[in-house]
């Protein structure tokens, strides 16, 4: 939120707000003075004039009171409001949040916007190694399921990019089943709500260097 010009302080407020009612409480002394019939009672401490002035000095300390509490709480309340306006247009209270979906990819590569819909997990993924990879499997294994060896990517579960993935690309990966736990493809579940969590694997080649094999990142997504 931008503030245009110069906005006097807090302080400066309640400076002008103390001068203002130091001047009416002079002219309302003034008035007093005039209207109270003078007498040698008028003036001690039981004197009407003395009771005016001490009604006067006391609401003036209440309304100094009254402008602090406004200011100091007012300005809390403000900055509440941005920090949450912040928050909603960061999305932090979105749906997709609140499901727990998330993909943290590993140093040098990349993940982003996983989704689960109908058995198909679709997720964006690429590579920033310094190098073109070619002949690039990729495939979920779920958590508790052991690391991929060569003979995973060459299941019905694993997706092939024949053209390979070059240094700062990213590819739609879209699979229907992962590895579980027995080392096997199954499928993914379809139930709205169903969690799914893993990792996304890859094997690739460099240059004359076949088979390499990396986790890209992690995932944890539910079905939409």
């Amino acid at each position: 939120m931008k503030i245009l010009g110069n906005q006097p302080s807090i302080g400066a407020v309640k400076r002008v707000f103390s001068r203002r009612l130091n001047l009416i409480f002079s002219v309302l002394m003034v008035i007093v003075a005039a209207s109270v019939p003078l007498g040698m009672g008028a003036f001690n401490n039981t004197g009407p004039l003395h009771k005016t002035m001490v009604s006067l000095r006391s609401k003036e300390v209440k309304a100094q009171s009254a402008m602090e509490y406004l200011m100091t709480y007012g300005w809390a309340i403000l900055i509440i409001a941005v920090v949450l306006g912040a928050l909603f247009s960061l999305g932090v209270f979105s749906s997709n949040n609140s499901l727990g979906t998330s993909c943290i990819s590993n140093a040098g590569y990349l993940c982003s916007n996983p989704q689960i819909h109908g058995g198909t997990l679709t997720v964006n993924v690429g590579q920033l190694t310094g190098s073109s990879w070619t002949t690039v499997n990729v495939l979920l294994v779920e958590t508790g399921a052991p690391a991929p060896t060569t003979s995973s990517f060459a299941l019905s579960c694993a997706q092939q990019f024949s053209s390979g993935i070059n240094n700062g690309q990213q590819v739609a990966m879209s699979v229907t089943g992962g590895i579980t736990s027995g080392g096997a493809c199954t499928a993914l579940p379809s139930s709205v709500g169903t969690a799914v969590s893993g990792a996304v694997w890859a094997q690739y080649t460099v240059g004359s260097n076949s088979g390499l094999i990396a986790k890209l990142a992690g995932i944890s997504v539910k079905v939409s």
